[in-house]
């Protein structure tokens, strides 16, 4: 039962489909913040991930763009019957998450709203957008990471006004109590693992090239598995293809698997025993935690925002879109040249979603404070 003066937050998400990792974050928050939760999602949006949430649906339209006038326009429209909504009700939260999101946030603070946050899921590139949210929502502007304050230009010296994502508890898992053994004399064999949907921006195709990359005798002692579909569109569709192309190239087929989308990842992360998260500028990456949690080490590019949590402990990284390199970095383990990293639970404590729920519900309870006073 929630307190009945806990406030009811309206998630502004503005998605058509249950998929993507903000609203993987969405739930992962909504946990333990102390507040009635309630998403905002379009027309014809039906759940297909738990834990699922209360709906509340607006009109079709493009709530995840702010490069057209038109997009923008479409996320402007909603701001009428949100402020009849924020104003009859004062012990309810406007949280924008979504480019749209983010716009009517900073829209709504300029029309005096001060029951309205926003989290920042995106390194986008219109950076003076949220420069100029940053100076009118101050504290309430939320980022994921300090890596995602440094690419807008901000102080970023550790994780103030930053609040990741977090995971369910049944993919908290106790991972494996010995860490894999590879070298001249060992023959076991890497299986690396990919976790996302299939987006160019995601660059999947760096794995391919490394792999491509490899000695045939390095090559045998590794595999890659996927899981993950391409978005319903033309571009993500033919992304696709290039891959499966490149794997035909680098004749790749007997270690690379396609699995598409999984529901329980639980397996796949006990399976694999490194993630490579082969990003470019993603923001923080979902799957880096819930392999940590899982007891995965990762591998991932260093400009994600998850290369944060890579430091000395719980995985490698490598220098964005360098194929060469992280083929480098495969085979110097498979040679035992580098140790293979181990994931350290107490670094995770920041991430776990009791900490992070009450981070957000004393975010909450400041704003009805500011809203109430």
């Amino acid at each position: 039962m929630h307190d009945i003066n806990a406030p009811t937050v309206l998630h502004f998400v503005g998605a058509g489909r249950d998929v993507g990792g903000t609203l993987s974050y969405v739930r992962s928050l909504t946990r333990q913040n102390g507040a009635r939760n309630v998403l905002i999602v379009q027309k014809g949006f039906t759940q297909t991930r738990e834990p699922y949430m209360r709906l509340l649906k607006i009109k079709e339209g493009d709530y995840g763009s702010l490069v057209s006038p038109m997009a923008a326009l479409d996320s402007l429209k909603q701001i009428f019957w949100l402020r009849r909504k924020l104003g009859r009700h004062p012990r309810r939260i406007f949280h924008g998450h979504s480019r749209g999101g983010v716009l009517i946030g900073i829209v709504l603070a300029l029309l005096g709203y001060k029951n309205v946050v926003v989290t920042i899921h995106i390194n986008g590139s219109q950076r003076w957008f949220y420069q100029l949210g940053h100076r009118i929502l101050k504290d309430r502007m939320i980022f994921l990471c300090p890596a995602m304050k440094r690419y807008y230009g901000l102080s970023a010296d550790n994780w103030r006004d930053c609040i990741p994502g977090s995971v369910t508890p049944k993919m908290r898992r106790p991972g494996k109590t010995n860490p894999p053994f590879f070298g001249p004399q060992s023959e076991q064999k890497l299986t690396l693992g990919g976790c996302g949907i299939v987006v160019a921006w995601k660059r999947w195709e760096i794995i391919l090239e490394a792999l491509g990359m490899l000695s045939r005798d390095l090559r045998s002692r590794v595999r890659f598995v996927h899981v993950g579909d391409p978005l319903d569109e033309a571009i993500s569709k033919e992304y696709a293809q290039r891959l499966r192309n490149l794997v035909t190239q680098h004749q790749l087929e007997d270690i690379v698997e396609w699995r598409g989308h999984q529901n329980d990842l639980n397996d796949f992360y006990s399976e694999i025993d490194l993630l490579v998260h082969p990003a470019e500028n993603e923001p923080f990456g979902l799957s880096v935690v819930e392999a940590l949690f899982a007891g995965t080490p990762v591998l991932a590019s260093d400009s994600v925002g998850a290369a944060d949590l890579l430091k000395k402990e719980n995985g490698l990284t490598f220098p964005t879109n360098d194929a060469r390199a992280l083929a480098s970095v495969i085979a110097s383990i498979l040679s035992g040249e580098t140790p293979f990293p181990r994931v350290n639970r107490q670094s995770l404590r920041p991430l776990e979603p009791d900490y992070l729920g009450a981070r957000w519900a004393e975010i909450y309870a400041r704003l009805m404070d500011r809203t109430l006073a």
